[in-house]
């Protein structure tokens, strides 16, 4: 293939294989190229340019990818130099797809500068998260040598990835929002990776704003499942206080609020949109709820954690409620089991009204992406009126990524969407299911719970009664 390619660009200019490259003073003989560097497609621009900037000598570089002639090169040594270059911008091409977009190059034009700036424009990555692996590569540069021997060759690498992001014009804003983003909490993992997946339909990234307005929101969420009483942990006597989200009261939730109108909110209205008034103000929402709701019609009801459990059959059927603390999943119908197997009655920590554990299996859905799920040893706990789903059980086990956010939750695996929910007005996290799909999906269970409203608002976090 490689000789194919040799003698396709030949005849466009191009060495031939048997050609020695002219021999110049500028040390431009470096015309080897690592074969895993090779440009076959936009995935590998980033990395292929990266590596000419390392075959190219100092002024051929600047003349291949800037354009820039030096005043000082005559006719004949820029002729001989382009040869040169050509030829490394030959050997660094692994595609005949590439190959093809350099055959439409006219033959008068096809100089080096030229066939860079063509590759560029055709694969270089144009979404903001080109941005953010330039600055990660910043950010994440190693430490300075102490040796003059070791900072020649540092100071050159350093070099090279600054003017990658000179050459890409960012922003004082990219610069903030890529350095708090490296900064980072090591909890937000999870969201960073999200984050970075939401970047590749966006042609600019987010302003700072609305980057520390997310992580806020996500933080809170960690720090909730951290501070509260986890579902499988000790109880506690003391119940955390959430902070009102509008003025910042301990003594009340944005619910009662009689401020709230005075503060802008995090976001904008889950039901209208708009970013101008709270979710519990709209009044796109109030007229909507003077028409009578089916059940296919009703996708999520915002209440408070009190509404939830006195009212699950409000909830549409084929959600489970999503907790961050809690260490098992959670299912009190014995038939959406797939396999079981009874255990000896087991009493459930940190649930003070006698919740016992009967047995342990799979239970298999299919989330509302489409994507079918098995989650493996879920609790069966006859006297839960929800069924619990366990971060921390997916992460260990199915090894996925959870990011929470102000409009909902999502779940990763290997870098793909498997599932995702809605977040309701006080925190609370639904995943989306699709019950048409599976026999096995009634996830609430339509028995009466004989365990008092107290003790599951205890087991939930202590959300607000």
């Amino acid at each position: 293939m490689a000789q194919a390619r040799s003698a396709r660009l030949t005849e466009s200019g191009f060495l031939t294989s048997g050609t020695t490259a002219p021999a110049t003073t500028s040390g431009s003989n470096r015309n080897a190229f690592p074969k895993h560097a090779r440009l076959d497609g936009p995935k590998t621009f980033a990395n292929w340019t990266r590596q000419l900037r390392l075959c190219l000598a100092d002024d051929i570089r600047s003349y291949v990818l800037d354009g820039i002639t030096p005043d000082d090169w005559t006719p004949s040594q820029r002729s001989a130099r382009d040869v040169v270059a050509r030829e490394i911008l030959a050997n660094s091409i692994d595609s005949a797809e590439v190959s093809a977009v350099l055959d439409k190059i006219p033959t008068a034009d096809l100089t080096a500068p030229k066939i860079y700036s063509t590759l560029k424009s055709r694969y270089a990555p144009d979404d903001a998260t080109r941005t953010l692996e330039l600055f990660s590569r910043l950010w994440g540069f190693r430490p300075m040598p102490g040796t003059v021997g070791e900072f020649d060759s540092w100071i050159m690498d350093f070099k090279s990835v600054a003017q990658e992001i000179i050459d890409t014009k960012t922003t004082i804003n990219d610069v903030l929002a890529t350095l708090l983003l490296a900064i980072a909490h090591p909890s937000l993992e999870s969201f960073k990776a999200t984050f970075t997946d939401e970047q590749r339909t966006q042609r600019t990234l987010p302003d700072i704003d609305s980057v520390a307005d997310r992580m806020r929101v996500q933080l809170r969420s960690t720090n909730l499942s951290n501070d509260q009483s986890a579902l499988l942990a000790s109880s506690s006597p003391r119940s955390t206080r959430t902070k009102c989200l509008a003025c910042r009261s301990p003594s009340h939730r944005v619910a009662q609020c009689p401020t709230r109108a005075q503060h802008p909110p995090p976001g904008p209205c889950r039901s209208c949109k708009k970013k101008d008034h709270w979710s519990f103000d709209c009044k796109k929402a109030l007229e909507d709820g003077k028409t009578p709701d089916t059940s296919d019609a009703q996708h999520h009801v915002g209440c408070l954690a009190t509404g939830l459990l006195a009212h699950r059959r409000q909830l549409r059927n084929n959600s489970f409620v999503v907790d961050s603390g809690a260490t098992s999943h959670m299912v009190s119908d014995k038939s959406l089991f797939t396999a079981y197997r009874h255990i000896a009655p087991t009493k459930i920590g940190g649930i003070a009204g006698g919740i016992n554990a009967v047995g342990t299996g799979n239970i298999a859905f299919v989330a509302a992406s489409g994507h079918p799920i098995t989650l493996t040893g879920v609790l069966h706990t006859p006297g839960l009126s929800v069924n619990l789903l366990s971060v921390s059980r997916l992460c260990d086990t199915d090894d996925v990524r959870v990011a929470f956010t102000k409009h909902g939750i999502h779940i990763d695996k290997n870098g793909n969407a498997i599932a995702e929910g809605a977040r309701l007005e006080e925190g609370l996290y639904l995943l989306d299911a699709d019950h048409s799909k599976c026999q096995h999906l009634a996830l609430l269970s339509r028995s009466q719970s004989s365990v008092p409203l107290l003790t599951l608002h205890r087991c939930l976090g202590h959300l607000a009664l």
